[in-house]
């Protein structure tokens, strides 16, 4: 039986990830790993932690990287891109011009950026497949 509290516990069962249980507040707190290859990616509050989106290690990240910079949108241009965060230059209502960085999530269709609520796709390429078990 799982320490993790039952929504959370249903909330990554539902995200079909790998997790481990962590000794450290186990009724909320678990370990994930990488979708890829399986490395653990520490300890994360499921409360707070996207489950919406797979994670990868820095080493499965590296085949997301593109040439920078590049324009996204008009007024929107990735000036780094590290492949779990990119360095966003954009001009805004109030400030002339920011540079920010942003997390890259996952799904089906690629990696993207949350932008002002908006899903910006940085490339379309699909996730990797997981290593075959023997």
């Amino acid at each position: 039986m799982s320490r993790l509290w039952p929504d959370e516990e249903r909330k990554l069962i539902k995200s079909g990830r790998k997790w481990s249980e962590s000794a450290y507040l186990p009724y909320r707190y678990a370990e994930l790993y990488c979708e890829c290859c399986g490395v653990s990616l520490g300890r994360h509050d499921i409360v707070f932690t996207n489950l919406q989106t797979t994670m990868f290690c820095g080493k499965c990240v590296q085949r997301y990287r593109t040439e920078t910079p590049f324009q996204l949108a008009k007024d929107i241009a990735v000036v780094f891109d590290a492949g779990a965060f990119v360095d966003v230059k954009y001009s805004d209502g109030l400030c002339v011009e920011m540079t920010v960085s942003k997390t890259c999530y996952f799904n089906s269709k690629g990696r993207f950026i949350k932008i002002k609520g908006k899903r910006y796709y940085l490339n379309h390429m699909p996730l990797p497949e997981p290593p075959k078990e023997e």
